[in-house]
């Protein structure tokens, strides 16, 4: 847990003389610390190989206990969560347009990650009806931000080895990389990938089949993506927001304290000291916003080193 936290004197300042809206802000920042870990959800509809495809991020071998559950029919029932390294985890969300229950589960682990993965199973042909909408409900939780959505945003095609040979395979990724930029409104990175290849190929020692899994470059992308969300939008970009927050917010207050000295000395003394102390309080806290800065600093190496 984050041990930096908003006193009661400082919150009921802040709502008087700014806003409560304010306090909101700067309390879910603060939050937001609490979680150090970059996330990298997955999702796409059932049986699109999500599961599958986070096994082998994983370099789980054939004949080795899969950590996340695979199979035919729904199986992932609740987001499920593994780390990856120290500073990223994987999610593994319920497929799509099965119950919504898990469309409810699954958007709520979409809007909480740092990075996300969209998987379409090539085999299926092109992008479906029902993965457009879901990918419209992506877009949404950017704001229209779509640098935001660049950034974050990977786009898998999974199951190539059973497609790949034949003639119609490459028409079909052109026309639904077309499909998710009339969609999304923007050019995000594709990677047409086999998990089943790269298993193979780690488990047999094959490095012919690692090569042509494309996973390798996968992965490459979620450690340049989540070191990118670490840097732009984790806890280094938290820290900054929260000097900024405070630096405004101690401006406002220092309006509103000289605005209130014209009027202090028609206050009895003892109200005068209840002022006082009240801001003095909000100073103690605005110079632990500036500690927490520093300390945070050893966090924001390790997620450059990602």
């Amino acid at each position: 847990m984050s041990d930096i936290n908003l006193s009661c004197q400082t919150t009921s300042v802040i709502d008087k003389y700014i806003s409560k809206e304010e306090t909101a802000k700067l309390q879910n920042k603060i939050s937001t610390l609490d979680n150090r870990s970059v996330t990298v959800t997955n999702t796409g509809v059932v049986s699109s190989g999500k599961s599958s495809l986070f096994n082998a991020l994983l370099g789980i071998k054939d004949g080795d206990a899969k950590r996340f559950k695979i199979g035919a029919a729904r199986t992932t029932m609740s987001k499920d969560i593994e780390k990856y390294s120290d500073d990223i985890e994987l999610v593994d969300t319920p497929g799509i347009d099965v119950k919504e229950e898990d469309d409810e589960v699954a958007l709520n682990a979409i809007c909480a990650s740092s990075v996300i993965v969209m998987v379409h199973n090539i085999k299926m042909g092109m992008l479906q009806q029902n993965e457009v909408d879901w990918l419209k409900k992506i877009v949404l939780n950017f704001n229209g931000d779509k640098e935001q959505l660049k950034n974050r945003f990977i786009f898998v095609n999974t199951w190539i080895d059973e497609r790949m040979m034949e003639k119609s395979y490459q028409s079909t990724v052109e026309e639904t990389k077309r499909i998710l930029f009339d969609t999304i409104g923007t050019e995000v990175e594709v990677y047409n990938v086999s998990a089943k290849l790269y298993t193979q190929g780690i488990s047999k020692n094959q490095q012919k089949f690692i090569d042509i899994s494309n996973i390798l470059a996968l992965k490459e992308a979620i450690i340049r993506k989540a070191k990118f969300y670490a840097d732009n939008y984790g806890v280094s970009a938290v820290k900054k927001d929260i000097i900024h927050i405070s630096d405004n917010d101690t401006a406002l207050l220092t309006k509103v304290r000289n605005e209130k000295n014209s009027e202090k000395d028609n206050l009895s003394k003892e109200e005068s000291d209840k002022y006082i102390v009240i801001l003095n309080q909000w100073k103690t806290d605005y110079n632990r916003f500036k500690d927490l800065a520093e300390r945070y600093n050893d966090v924001v190496r390790k997620l450059n080193n990602l």
